[in-house]
């Protein structure tokens, strides 16, 4: 099982979108949502998840981004209770931050009787043996940020309950600074033999949640290909990069990039929603927006996963 981590902005969303129908059947890739802005956009994603049998885990504690005051959070948890009711589409999760307690952990449970529920760890302050018991009788997954230790919570809970979440992209400050192809990961091969429920990571996008995003120099496409049995990473950069210069110009020269690359390696890439995207803006000469390309690129990682795993 794969559990993309994903923040409920609207690229993302819409990458989720994009292979809605390449999760498998039955499910094997299950989006792990975390909400950061208003909830009618991950609502509509929901429901097109349905439409195609699909569920996702999605964090019913929201308290970043644009939810990160207690207003915010309020009229979310409004707007998004009736989804919430509906056991077919949502797990719910919770995520444990330093105040949480274990009557908190305790309370949740008791508030999604008989559902698939999720909980995200981002500390080791619970102790194994509590969580377990607070847990005991649920449909329960345990996801690991890299901030808790997996390791001291294996034993109590059972590999096959437990998922650890990767942060394998190396993030720069700037798109200029990315060079060449990078490793990205191999958890994709090693979760089942170790009896773990399965794997995580954050598509190819930083870990931390940063909010918005002002001008970009360079514009950079990254693209995920398997390479025997690891997951690769090759960044595609254009030489225009003032941010002043037109946003034209460097989708124009990254996907020329692109293109010769395919000519050189045709099979490197899964021919997926996103590619095939990239190279209808590289014929037409009419190109996304930067959320636009960062849907492509998240799209693009997740159906080459789907397709590593055999979907």
């Amino acid at each position: 099982m794969y559990f993309p981590y994903l923040y409920s902005r609207q690229a993302e969303l819409n990458a989720v979108s994009d292979v809605s129908s390449n999760l498998g059947s039955p499910q094997r890739i299950v989006p792990l949502i975390e909400p950061v802005e208003p909830a009618a956009k991950l609502i509509s994603t929901l429901t097109k998840l349905k439409s195609n049998a699909m569920a996702a885990y999605v964090v019913v504690n929201p308290h970043q981004g644009k939810l990160s005051n207690s207003a915010a959070e309020a009229a979310w948890q409004s707007d998004f209770a009736a989804t919430l009711t509906d056991p077919t589409v949502v797990y719910p999760t919770l995520k444990e931050t330093v105040v949480t307690t274990l009557k908190d952990i305790s309370n949740f449970v008791a508030a999604y009787p008989g559902r698939k529920i999720g909980i995200v760890l981002t500390t080791s302050k619970l102790t194994p043996g509590d969580l377990a018991k607070a847990l005991s009788g649920s449909d329960y997954t345990v996801f690991f940020l890299a901030s808790a230790n997996s390791a001291k919570y294996l034993a109590t809970l059972g590999p096959a309950r437990t998922v650890d979440v990767s942060d394998n992209f190396r993030s720069e400050a700037r798109n200029k600074d990315y060079l060449g192809e990078e490793w990205l990961g191999n958890n994709h091969t090693s979760w089942s033999a170790a009896g773990r429920r399965g794997f995580s990571d954050f598509t190819m996008l930083p870990g931390t949640y940063k909010d918005g995003g002002g001008p970009v120099g360079a514009v950079a496409v990254h693209l995920t290909y398997a390479l025997g049995s690891d997951l690769w990473i090759q960044h595609f950069i254009s030489t225009t990069d003032g941010q002043t210069d037109p946003q034209a110009t460097k989708f124009e020269e990254v996907l020329r990039d692109i293109h010769r690359q395919r000519v050189v390696t045709p099979s490197r890439y899964e021919l997926s929603p996103g590619l095939a995207s990239y190279e209808t803006q590289r014929v037409s000469g009419s190109y996304t927006n930067l959320s636009g390309n960062k849907r492509q690129q998240v799209s693009h990682h997740i159906f080459t996963v789907a397709k590593h795993l055999g979907l």
